[in-house]
């Protein structure tokens, strides 16, 4: 049996601070300033491996005073950088599952903020279970995380496909052993999966 894992972030939900920032900060260079040197992704993914939001807000304000405000409202606003599902990323995820296959998620995502998003996406119930960076201390793509995940599937490396939109955890999965398909949009992907008889 072929176990298919998902990505979410990037290719079943959209997230991006950019989307909750270009209200904040409408200025396009400050706005660039702060989510490359404040609340950058190095930061952020501090909290994707479990780290407390109010330890990640008192680290950032202590570096950039001048910018706590803005620097709050990353978790209390967060709901609003997500602006909904990747075009296609559910269809294929749907399809996938109607078709009786085991299919299962892996995502950097904090703990907290991954359960918010449940109710807002049911159709992530389709996914027979996801392992959630900030649930299990391991964040893609240390390989720790990926053997995590597999020996929860009970699989050969060779049958587990991993769509994914990241470069980096795509060459970690295939590193090893897994088929690695990376995510651009949902017609490509679902042309990858058609060549493997997937879909």
């Amino acid at each position: 049996m072929v176990n298919i894992v998902f990505d979410i972030g990037g290719v079943l939900i959209d997230w991006n601070p950019e989307h909750l920032y270009r209200t904040v900060i409408p200025n396009a260079d400050e706005r660039h300033f702060f989510l490359t040197e404040v609340c950058n992704p190095a930061w952020n993914a501090k909290q994707d491996l479990g780290r407390s939001w109010a330890e990640a807000e008192q680290e950032a304000a202590l570096r950039f005073p001048q910018w706590a405000d803005a620097i709050s409202l990353y978790r209390s606003r967060w709901d609003e950088m997500v602006s909904g599902a990747i075009p296609g990323g559910f269809e294929l995820l749907s399809d996938l599952h109607s078709k009786g296959h085991k299919v299962t998620g892996l995502s950097n995502w904090n703990q907290h903020t991954f359960r918010e998003i449940g109710d807002r996406f049911p159709m992530l119930s389709l996914l027979q279970w996801v392992t959630v960076s900030g649930e299990v201390g391991l964040a893609k793509p240390d390989p720790a995380i990926y053997r995590l995940h597999a020996s929860r599937l009970e699989s050969e490396p060779a049958q587990i496909v991993f769509i994914d939109d990241n470069v980096r955890n795509i060459e970690a999965a295939i590193a090893m052993g897994w088929q690695g398909i990376l995510f651009a949009d949902a017609a490509s992907t679902r042309a990858d999966l058609q060549r493997l008889g997937l879909v």
